[in-house]
């Protein structure tokens, strides 16, 4: 999945283990609630945002506007990267019946 590796190179700063596996895990769970439908693509970025902001302050700490800004842009890449896995899995799953 193209998010994963995405978010594998976001993670690769992080040098606790479990720290990644949890952020990884939510970064998950949110792109499978939009990827269903249950939340949609505002919500989506406003979640990822929260995230990518704590790990950026870890892992390149900078003023909070800057961090903001970063965080972000990431997070907007990494919707491009989950709506195409989510069109994929989509596509894949029509043409299997």
């Amino acid at each position: 999945m193209l998010y994963l590796r995405k978010l594998q190179e976001i993670l690769s700063d992080v040098p606790d283990h479990r720290t990644r596996l949890d952020v990884a895990s939510t970064v998950n769970y949110l792109a499978n609630l939009f990827s269903r439908g249950t939340i949609n693509e505002e919500q989506l970025k406003e979640e990822l945002t929260k995230i990518l902001v704590e790990v950026l302050d870890y892992t390149q700490p900078s003023s909070p506007e800057e961090l903001k800004n970063r965080a972000e842009s990431v997070a907007q890449d990494l919707i491009r990267a989950i709506k195409v896995d989510t069109v994929s899995r989509r596509v894949a799953a029509r043409l299997r019946r």
